[in-house]
């Protein structure tokens, strides 16, 4: 026999299983959304490289490098006040910060290159395997 309270302890909880439910759903959604907008923007950062390599890349890094540099010595060289702290450290802070761009962008080319070599791999191995009636026409001769 069920109690007076029963009835609503199963609606609560299949209210709270439902609310649970939802709000995985637009979770799943809210990431599908992500993981889609990731794709797109790696879609545009590879259609830019392609476009302007000489804004990528290592050497492109460097350049960088060369121009915060000249930047950073014009301001210490004029930085009789201290208003000019503020762009200093931001300058350093920025060259600090080189290495890691170097590094990304060198492991970017690496990936690059080998997906290339994968892609002419399979091209190469979908060129060489026979087509699908030579095969038959292969197997029907030998009997």
């Amino acid at each position: 026999m069920l109690n007076s309270g029963e009835p609503e302890l199963f609606a609560d909880q299949e209210a709270a299983r439902t609310s649970v439910e939802e709000e995985l759903a637009r979770d799943m959604v809210m990431m599908a959304q992500f993981e889609e907008q990731m794709r797109q923007w790696e879609r545009e950062r590879r259609e830019r490289r392609l476009r302007d390599p000489q804004c990528f890349g290592p050497e492109a890094v460097d350049r960088t490098a060369a121009w915060l540099r000249a930047g950073l010595a014009s301001a210490q060289g004029a930085a009789a006040g201290s208003s000019r702290e503020k762009e200093i450290a931001e300058l350093q802070e920025m060259l600090d910060m080189i290495p890691r761009w170097r590094s990304r962008e060198e492991e970017e080319e690496r990936r690059l290159k080998e997906e290339a070599q994968l892609g002419l791999a399979r091209a190469m191995d979908v060129a060489a395997a026979p087509a699908h009636g030579e095969v038959k026409a292969k197997r029907s001769k030998k009997v």
